[in-house]
């Protein structure tokens, strides 16, 4: 049976955390209509009584919807991370003011985790299995590639840098950092203590 390589393990811990996370929202969305006493009515009276303004639930019920509906699918699941880590930033903040830190005590730990794997799967990307990958953070203007922006290839770039960092000239100055030679031939590099 052949292994899975390290970027597709990689792929497959991206692919659980979100599962997770997306887990997390629908039970929390089924708490809110089904569990929670006062139902979804009381909810979202809570945010006027907690002196939040108008648009807060409507935001932390979208946020909500858009993990429970997309993440675990992987619909843009960078993306709906993104939009859902402010909430959950707010929720750490909401519970660590009025009952501390740990979960027993019905504190923040629950909301500081949960930001933590929004901004895993933010950061690092949509993981394996997905239905629409996320945009890329950052990518060339349309039509362009890294080599069209620089005007070489970008290995190219790197294997001069590589080359430049081994030259004998860096050698040179190096060396006449260890000798204490105050005026090296070449520009200054930064002297490496000696081993």
């Amino acid at each position: 049976m052949r292994q899975p390589s390290d970027g597709a393990k990689g792929e497959l811990a991206l692919t659980a955390v979100r599962w997770l996370t997306g887990s997390l929202f629908i039970a929390h969305l089924y708490w809110k209509f089904f569990v929670y006493p006062p139902g979804f009515a009381g909810w979202w009276q809570n945010f006027a009584s907690n002196g939040y303004p108008w648009f807060v639930p409507y935001y932390v019920f979208s946020a909500e919807l858009a993990g429970a509906a997309l993440l675990i699918p992987g619909v843009w699941s960078r993306w709906v991370s993104f939009y859902a880590l402010p909430m959950m930033v707010g929720a750490a903040h909401f519970w660590a003011v009025r009952e501390g830190f740990f979960f027993t005590a019905g504190g923040a730990e629950l909301p500081i985790v949960w930001a933590v794997l929004l901004l895993i799967t933010g950061a690092l990307g949509d993981g394996a299995h997905v239905l629409l990958r996320s945009p890329k953070l950052w990518s060339p203007a349309k039509g362009q590639s890294a080599s069209s922006v620089t005007g070489r290839p970008a290995r190219a770039i790197l294997r001069r840098e590589e080359a430049n960092m081994f030259s004998s000239e860096a050698f040179h100055v190096s060396s006449s950092c260890r000798r204490g030679d105050a005026r090296p031939a070449t520009p200054p590099l930064p002297c490496a203590a000696p081993l």
